[in-house]
């Protein structure tokens, strides 16, 4: 599956690219639909493994085709024939109508963000999503105890939290 950053002017297009490489019926199809046939005629590219080692060839120039066009414009172009996703951030995935109806987004507690929401486990056990969250950490929470696994006495901990060290 190719798949698209939502933000083509700070991406890298290591995902979509390294398909490329790979499967060369997508790569003529993917020229023609970015209105770049001629990179199909490039000999520097003509089989998976000239592909793969143009990478960074291939690279720059899709960087400046992709600038042309927003991402729906890309997706809708892309749409039906050849397989493709956006790349979301966080935001966007958790505002993802798709994500939300398949039970992706949990809600969990934490002491300074009531009701957090965070993406769940993809990964299902017996038709159920696996929602166990505990959550993020506060900063130093756990410093004492991942001190004292690295062996540090009580006295030691102790010095250091009156140096201001930790």
């Amino acid at each position: 599956m190719f798949y698209i950053p939502t933000n083509f002017t700070t991406h890298s297009m290591i995902n979509i690219k390294g398909f490329f490489t790979a499967i060369t019926k997508f790569w003529k199809v993917f020229c023609e639909l970015i209105d770049e046939p001629s990179l199909t005629e490039n000999s520097e590219y003509q089989t998976m493994a000239d592909r793969r080692r143009q990478r960074e060839q291939i690279s720059e120039e899709l960087d400046q085709i992709f600038l042309k066009h927003t991402t729906e414009e890309w997706l809708e172009r892309f749409q039906g024939k050849i397989p493709v996703a956006p790349i979301n951030d966080l935001r966007q995935a958790l505002e993802n109508p798709f994500i939300r109806k398949q039970g992706m987004i949990q809600k969990i507690d934490h002491p300074t963000k009531p009701e957090m929401q965070v993406l769940s486990n993809p990964i299902k056990w017996n038709q159920e999503r696996i929602t166990s969250h505990p959550g993020p950490h506060n900063v130093g929470e756990n410093t004492q105890a991942i001190l004292k696994e690295f062996g540090f006495s009580e006295a030691e901990i102790s010095e250091l939290q009156a140096e201001g060290v930790v």
